[in-house]
């Protein structure tokens, strides 16, 4: 999926560029080339370290069956927590301000050292 995505940002780039030609815009032009083929490199390296080809990616899914969503069985989720587990999430209900402190857990596990 990452690999269709940045496909996508690439075919973004070309067009980009091809309303560059329209408009007589040389930055344009050149920005939307940049983006285009920087997104299609990714996509073949990010094929390439799946041990896929391009085009496999591409195509792989034409051809399959798909299940209808009648014939699929309608299940809920069962969830079962501990009484600890829904004291807290009536904890973080109940919070009226909740602040976040990036890289707090990396320096609890004191893995500061690994990300550097």
């Amino acid at each position: 999926m990452p690999t269709v995505i940045a496909l996508l940002n690439s075919f973004a780039g070309a067009a980009c560029a091809a309303m560059g030609f329209a408009l007589g815009n040389r930055l344009l032009i050149v920005a939307g080339a940049i983006n285009a083929s920087s997104g299609f490199i990714l996509s073949v390296i990010m094929c390439n370290a799946m041990n896929r080809s391009f085009a496999n990616v591409l195509f792989g899914a034409f051809g399959q069956a798909q299940v209808g969503a009648a014939a699929q069985v309608s299940t809920k989720p069962v969830r079962s927590a501990t009484a600890e587990r829904r004291r807290f999430e009536s904890w973080a209900r109940a919070a009226r301000k909740v602040i976040v402190v990036p890289g707090y857990g990396m320096a609890v596990a004191q893995a500061q050292h690994k990300a550097t």
